[in-house]
């Protein structure tokens, strides 16, 4: 039997017109054995019951045997194991049952599922994880494309994606020569990339430790001999191109001598002889004209390159694109370049000088992807 409650009747007329000081049973049920003239009201059709001796039949509550209501008010759930609980709000001859009906006692703790099948967690960030099993999942942060190893090269999932590519406009890298820095001082012979200042790092420079692909972020500061580099998109899906120019101050501090150079961009951390960039391939204009440059003693010129990386398959008839429209920019070391670097390969603005050093400052080189 369900639990029940018991509602005081005060003293009056009442059931049958009898006097009464009854107590109804509340409940669902009826309680068992009841005497003639007991009360049960009946939660479920909402009915004050009387027993007659032989039925439980409906009866009508009043005060000196006139008709009188009963209406069901508000019902609160209680905490499990509180007692039921009923009370009138109403009157003794229009009663308003309010119940209160305890929650249910917290079952016992079923028994231990069955351990769920391994799920294939996904490597996030800007470079791809180091030693990659078969599909391995990397969610490049750069380019925001999800891709899977196939065993040889990251294949990016939306492969059915538009040709025309996936990465965004804000794609984009950037180098600046610090307030305050004098410039580097290229002795007459210089022939290599120009190095970022001494000082802090710049944002975001990864150094080869030896071992990561795609290097680790620098620490500490910069002895001014490492390459600037302007790192394109490693990876995304279909035709991408990808911007750079580089500005920069040369002056020739020699108060004698003339000095020739020339100025323009290459790459650093090549990751292949005849194609430095690959997958990408490149083409460069720089303004003054790429040949020889002439400086008188003390002689200073603002100086400008521009370089267009693109990423096509039609222009790699000789060397496809593995997997395309998915393309994953590969490391030297990993191309099997002869001591090959584990960085991706970078644009870096370079300088050939003969006859005098020269002072190169005010460096600003940006790249951006579209």
């Amino acid at each position: 039997m369900g639990a029940h409650a018991s509602i005081n009747f005060p003293g009056g007329r009442g059931v049958h017109g009898g006097q009464f000081g009854a107590v109804a049973v509340v409940g669902p049920t009826p309680p068992a054995n009841p005497a003639t003239g007991a009360l049960w009201y009946d939660t479920t059709t909402a009915l004050l019951m009387v027993w007659n001796g032989a039925a439980w039949v409906p009866s009508a509550v009043g005060g000196g045997g006139g008709g009188a209501t009963v209406t069901v008010g508000t019902t609160t759930t209680l905490g499990p194991g509180t007692p039921a609980s009923v009370n009138n709000s109403g009157t003794t001859t229009n009663a308003i049952f309010n119940f209160g009906i305890p929650q249910g006692i917290q079952g016992p703790q079923g028994q231990q599922g069955a351990q769920g099948p391994a799920g294939t967690g996904a490597s996030v960030g800007p470079f791809p994880p180091v030693g990659p099993t078969q599909g391995a999942l990397w969610f490049n942060t750069t380019n925001g494309v999800l891709s899977v190893w196939n065993g040889t090269v990251w294949e990016a999932t939306n492969a059915g994606a538009a040709s025309q590519g996936t990465v965004a406009w804000n794609f984009n890298q950037g180098y600046v020569d610090p307030a305050g820095y004098v410039g580097r001082v290229l002795p007459a012979g210089y022939n290599a990339g120009l190095t970022i200042a001494t000082g802090a790092y710049p944002p975001g420079y990864r150094v080869d430790d030896g071992s990561t692909i795609g290097g680790v972020f620098a620490t500490g500061t910069s002895n001014g001999t490492l390459p600037i580099r302007i790192q394109p998109v490693q990876s995304g899906v279909g035709i991408l191109k990808f911007h750079a120019v580089v500005l920069a101050t040369i002056v020739n501090q020699s108060t004698t001598a003339t000095a020739t150079f020339e100025f323009g961009v290459g790459v650093t951390a090549s990751n292949g002889p005849n194609k430095p960039t690959y997958p990408y391939l490149g083409v460069s204009h720089v303004r003054p004209p790429l040949e020889a440059m002439r400086l008188g003693p003390q002689q200073a010129v603002q100086v400008s390159c521009f370089e267009l990386l693109i990423m096509d398959n039609a222009f790699q008839s000789d060397q496809p694109i593995p997997g395309w429209p998915n393309w994953q920019m590969l490391t030297g070391s990993q191309m099997g370049v002869a001591g090959g670097s584990r960085l991706y390969p970078a644009l870096v603005p370079t300088m050939t000088t003969t006859g005098a050093s020269l002072l190169v400052r005010d460096i600003l080189m940006h790249g951006f992807a579209c």
